[in-house]
């Protein structure tokens, strides 16, 4: 957050130096911008934010509050110390299936050269192109 809004005041800084007319009006426009952004992240919502986190229902990981360890699979015990995970059920196990079941194109065309890879036997699939060498001759 605070590296983006560095990169944005210099580059502001450096169009405000080296334009004229309506850029330079830009550059103005997009340094305040910035500074009041950084302003109200560090005078309002981190803050906020810190407040919100001591209430009981983020703190201790209320099932509506998205902090659910169970829907999350939490598996950090703190201090360096992992446990092996819980068992999940119900939709959380549900959507992991569906999860498995998707592939990428990469692994979708890995999967399709380990099938038609040649057999240790020396069999040659159906298809390559030594069988349709073989063909033609």
């Amino acid at each position: 957050m605070l590296a983006s809004d560095t990169v944005n005041f210099m580059a502001a800084a450096v169009l405000f130096a080296v334009a004229v007319g309506n850029v330079k009006g830009f550059a103005l426009t997009l340094g305040l911008t910035t500074l009041i952004d950084v302003a109200v992240v560090a005078l309002f919502t981190h803050p906020m934010l810190q407040l919100l986190g001591r209430l009981p229902f983020f703190a201790e990981g209320h099932r509506f509050s998205g902090l659910d360890p169970k829907a999350l699979g939490a598996v950090y015990r703190g201090r360096a110390s992992f446990r092996t995970p819980v068992a999940v059920t119900g939709r959380v196990a549900a959507s992991q299936g569906e999860a498995a079941r998707r592939q990428t194109i990469a692994e979708r065309k890995a999967a399709e050269a380990a099938a038609a890879a040649p057999t240790r036997s020396g069999a040659v699939p159906a298809g390559s192109a030594s069988t349709e060498k073989g063909r033609r001759s």
